[in-house]
């Protein structure tokens, strides 16, 4: 049995923690810019950490795993992980506790939620606009209905009200006189 040593350090069976960029790219069979693709387009999770040589992503072989078999249909097995990280150029100064990687993990989530959020609150107000536009083409192609229909039918009040009129002269006078 491997003993676990304080703050987040592996185990005697030196299964590494996390990764970095090359060994995560080793992993998932992709070049390290398709890894920094998926990292900048969310769809990949990671932390940040200070190394040797500035702030560094670093993945869970976990998360690369289920990354893996997602997106690209492929498992990541042990003697693989092994590989990829057995000349890992950069180790994290300070190691995150597995609460701290925790919390980043859920800190994403929330961030990728409060993404989706945003952009359904942006279709909604283009969709409440668009609403708004159609129901004002409605009402007025309604009220230029209506005014047509009430011209149309103030003329032929009119035209009653004249045929009334010659109809009150009777039949003599209408066909013999003028006006």
């Amino acid at each position: 049995m491997g003993e676990q040593g304080g703050m987040g350090t592996p185990s005697s069976d030196n299964r590494p923690e996390v990764v970095g960029v090359p060994a995560a790219a080793r992993l998932l069979g992709v070049s390290p810019q398709a890894v920094r693709g998926h990292l900048r387009s969310g769809a990949l999770k990671a932390s940040k950490r200070r190394g040797t040589f500035g702030e560094t992503w670093y993945f869970r072989p976990a998360v690369l795993a289920a990354f893996a078999a997602e997106h690209y249909g492929r498992t990541i097995d042990e003697e693989a992980l092994d590989r990829a990280t057995a000349s890992k150029p950069q180790q994290p100064t300070e190691p995150a506790s597995e609460a701290l990687l925790d919390v980043y993990e859920r800190l994403i989530v929330a961030c990728e939620e409060a993404a989706r959020y945003r952009a359904l609150c942006e279709v909604a107000e283009s969709t409440k606009a668009e609403a708004q536009a159609a129901f004002a083409a409605d009402v007025a192609r309604l009220t230029q209905e209506r005014d047509a229909a009430l011209a149309e039918l103030e003329r032929l009040r009119e035209l009653e009200a004249e045929r009334e009129r010659a109809r009150a002269r009777g039949f003599w006078r209408r066909h013999f006189t003028k006006g």
